[in-house]
């Protein structure tokens, strides 16, 4: 598997190089493309993960104000009406749909 990271992350693994023992960090990636593709910082979790699991597990838990819900890194207004919007059109959240989350 193939992912990117940020100059952040790969400065963080080269400092864990030798830390406990000789080691080396073996970088895969030109300067080039660490100077000008890579970000600084890769965003939260929160922020790159899919809304709909999130919040279905939310909604298991009894958390049912989610627009006034105080998240570390909250996710972007138009990301969370979104995530809210499809399981309004499949009427998930419908009080007739309730026994759904009973389910989990």
């Amino acid at each position: 598997m193939i992912s990117s990271i940020s100059k952040a992350n790969a400065q963080q693994r080269a400092g864990r190089a030798g830390r406990t023992g000789p080691g080396k960090c073996y970088r895969l990636f030109t300067e080039k493309a660490y100077q000008s593709e890579m970000t600084e910082f890769i965003y939260p979790e929160m922020l790159r993960s899919n809304m709909g699991s999130v919040i279905l597990n939310m909604k298991k838990l009894g958390i049912d104000d989610l627009i006034h819900f105080d998240f570390v890194d909250p996710p972007s207004p138009e990301v969370l009406m979104r995530a809210l919007g499809k399981f309004s059109q499949k009427k998930i959240f419908r009080p007739e749909y309730e026994m759904i989350f009973q389910k989990f």
